[in-house]
């Protein structure tokens, strides 16, 4: 009989940790160059304080981008920092493969398309876990992505929407990637690391010109003041 592995068999150990006086626009960077979706914020003596992750660092990265736009500062469509070369899925594809498959490639989730490329929704980790957790305790036997994609076209976005409203959309949402569509078929793909990406520069362009005083350091703020604390998920204590 199989031992019933526990959390600390396969938690991770090495992780990068941010403090809560970390600026924000570094700790973005962070999340960017180490690939990740969010890091714990711990204080001097290593108590867990929560996590500063894509979604809420983005809230800082937006607030900068809505005064660049106000300052005349150019921001990108999503249909220019959109991802093109994607890692699809069928509808028809077995469940549990396409687990491996996502695993394999070390993503969150997958586009699914029909046999002729139109796009149908979205396979992710969070359905994939529902997936395995309903064979794990009711024992279901093998079925196709198609029955566990997730359906909702609100997600879906246009080449033409504003690096700001895309953001907007990943605030107001749970979705970590949004589809975007030419027609019915699949044009593209925008996760929330692609806005923060885009977003970055943004702001520390911004950061720039109140600390030159270029333009009114009241209108420009002080992203570059602001620290990782202020926007930390403190509910995250899990």
């Amino acid at each position: 009989m199989n031992d019933v592995k526990v959390a600390r068999d396969f938690m991770r150990r090495n992780l990068v940790t941010l403090s809560p006086q970390t600026n924000v626009l570094d700790g973005v960077m962070m999340l960017l160059r180490d690939n990740i979706s969010g890091a714990p914020v711990i204080d001097d003596g290593r108590n867990y304080l929560g996590v500063f992750s894509e979604k809420g660092s983005m809230k800082a990265m937006t607030e900068s981008v809505e005064v660049a736009s106000r300052l005349g500062i150019n921001a990108p469509l999503a249909g220019e920092f959109m991802k093109r070369d994607l890692i699809t899925l069928g509808k028809d594809d077995d469940v549990f493969q396409a687990i491996d498959h996502i695993l394999g490639k070390r993503i969150s989730g997958a586009p699914v398309l029909d046999h002729n490329g139109a796009f149908l929704g979205i396979f992710s980790e969070k359905t994939a876990m529902k997936v395995l957790v309903a064979a794990m305790y009711d024992q279901i036997p093998g079925t196709i992505v198609g029955a566990y994609m997730n359906l909702d076209r609100n997600r879906i976005i246009s080449c033409q929407d504003t690096l700001i409203s895309v953001a907007h959309k990943f605030q107001e949402t749970p979705y970590r990637r949004l589809p975007i569509l030419d027609g019915a078929r699949l044009a593209g793909q925008v996760s929330r690391r692609d806005v923060l990406r885009a977003e970055h520069p943004i702001a520390v362009e911004v950061a720039d010109r109140a600390r030159r005083g270029v333009s009114d350091s009241a209108l420009c703020g002080s992203i570059d003041q602001r620290d990782v604390g202020t926007y930390t998920d403190r509910a995250a204590l899990t």
